[in-house]
């Protein structure tokens, strides 16, 4: 297995995700013609959200915090693929995603 799904299989924060006792669904919240958004709520008011993009290159995904359901500005926005905190700014969070790729978040109210 190369390094690459060797990290992805044993990432502590996304086997969080996967394992949270809250035990809830994730649910398509957002799709247009070559990307899609998910978002699962965690255990203590966090919210886990994937930003996939399917198509054959890279592409900026939006996010709005009222997509998720938040009336402000969450206290803070993580990545769990690079294991760091990010800024949080305006209405939501836009990212570069690699083609075929997704972004992993984890959003705390």
């Amino acid at each position: 297995m190369t390094p690459e799904i060797h990290d992805i299989l044993v990432n502590r924060e996304a086997i969080a995700v996967d394992q949270d006792k809250l035990g809830k669904q994730g649910q398509r919240i957002a799709q247009d013609d070559t990307s899609e958004i998910w978002a699962k709520p965690l255990s203590g008011g966090a919210i886990a959200v994937g930003l996939f993009n399917r198509s054959e290159q890279p592409a900026t995904i939006h996010v709005s915090w009222k997509q998720l359901g938040l009336s402000a500005q969450p206290h803070q926005l993580r990545d769990l693929w690079a294991h760091k905190n990010l800024a949080v700014r305006g209405a939501g969070y836009a990212v570069q995603v690699p083609a075929h790729g997704v972004a992993l978040l984890r959003v705390t109210r």
